[in-house]
C-alpha cells in the first residue's frame, strides 16, 4: 500500500514539475516583455498614459510614463495619485473644451483628438495634443490607450502662417 502511494505521488510530481517549470517561464516571459513596454513608453518623446472614467465621470490614470513632467509640468506621481492635477494645468479657457472632447469620446467610442494649452509652473503656456483611443469595459468604465505630445511649435507654425 506505501509502495502504491510512493509511486502515486512520485507520478503526480513527476506530471506537475513540467507544469510548474512552463508557468514560470511564461511568468518570466511576460515580465520581461512588460519591462520592454515600459522602457519604450518612458523613452518616447511624448506622454503615453492609460486613463480611466468611471461611469460617474471620476477620472484615475492606471498608466502614465515618466516623463509627463516634460510635457505637462507636474510629477507623474501627482498625477497617478490625482488625475485631476492634470486638469488644474490646463487654461481656464481650454478646460470646457477638453472636457468636451473627453465626454464625447466616452459617448459614442470614438478616438479622443483634442489640443489644448497648459500653463507650467512659471508660467510658460504650451499646447498638447491628447490623442487616445477608448474602450468599454464590462464595469461601464471607459479606458483610453493614449499619447500626450507637446504641439507648440506645431501651433505657433500654424499661426506664422496664418499671419503671413
Amino acid at each position: 500500500m506505501r509502495r502504491s502511494l510512493l509511486l502515486a505521488a512520485l507520478a503526480i510530481v513527476a506530471l506537475l514539475v513540467p507544469m510548474l517549470w512552463g508557468l514560470v517561464r511564461q511568468s518570466r516571459g511576460r515580465s520581461r516583455a512588460e519591462h520592454r513596454l515600459r522602457a519604450i513608453a518612458h523613452s518616447l518623446p511624448g506622454t503615453v498614459y492609460v486613463l480611466r472614467r468611471t461611469p460617474q465621470g471620476d477620472a484615475t490614470f492606471d498608466f502614465l510614463s515618466v516623463n509627463a513632467v516634460e510635457i505637462l509640468g507636474i510629477d507623474r506621481d501627482v498625477a497617478l495619485r490625482d488625475a485631476d492635477a492634470t486638469r488644474q494645468v490646463v487654461i481656464d479657457e481650454d478646460r470646457d473644451h477638453v472636457r468636451a472632447a473627453v465626454a464625447r469620446s466616452a459617448a459614442d467610442m470614438s478616438a479622443l483628438e483634442v489640443d489644448f494649452r497648459i500653463r507650467k509652473p512659471g508660467g510658460t503656456i504650451r499646447w498638447v495634443r491628447s490623442s487616445g483611443i477608448p474602450a468599454l469595459r464590462a464595469n461601464g468604465d471607459v479606458v483610453w490607450n493614449g499619447y500626450l505630445s507637446d504641439i507648440t511649435q506645431i501651433k505657433q507654425t500654424e499661426q506664422a502662417l496664418r499671419d503671413a
